[in-house]
C-alpha cells in the first residue's frame, strides 16, 4: 500500500523505476504475487505497475473507497492454513 509517489533523495543514482524494481524483484524471484494498492488522488500508476506482479494494480482515491476494494481483493486471495 502506498501513496503512489516514491520518495527519492536529491543525489540518488538510481531512477525511481530502478529503485522499485530492485525492491520488488527478490519477491518476484520467489514467485510471490505482489498486489499494488495506491491511495490518493496523485497515485503514480507506472510506479504501481513496476511493483506489482502482472496486472495486480489497484487504486482508491480515499480511505473511504478502500474498504470495498479490500473486500474485493480478499475474495481473490489465497487463504493459508489456520493456526490452532
Amino acid at each position: 500500500m502506498t501513496d503512489g509517489v516514491q520518495t527519492v533523495k536529491k543525489n540518488a543514482v538510481k531512477s525511481v523505476d530502478q529503485i522499485l524494481t530492485d525492491a520488488s524483484q527478490p519477491l518476484k524471484d520467489k514467485q510471490v504475487h505482489i498486489i499494488s494498492l495506491g491511495i490518493g488522488k496523485r497515485v503514480n500508476q507506472l510506479s504501481l505497475k513496476t511493483i506489482a506482479t502482472g496486472d495486480s494494480v489497484y487504486s482508491a482515491k480515499s480511505f473511504n473507497e478502500l474498504r470495498p476494494l479490500v473486500k474485493q481483493l480478499r475474495k481473490g486471495s489465497c487463504i493459508g492454513k489456520r493456526r490452532r
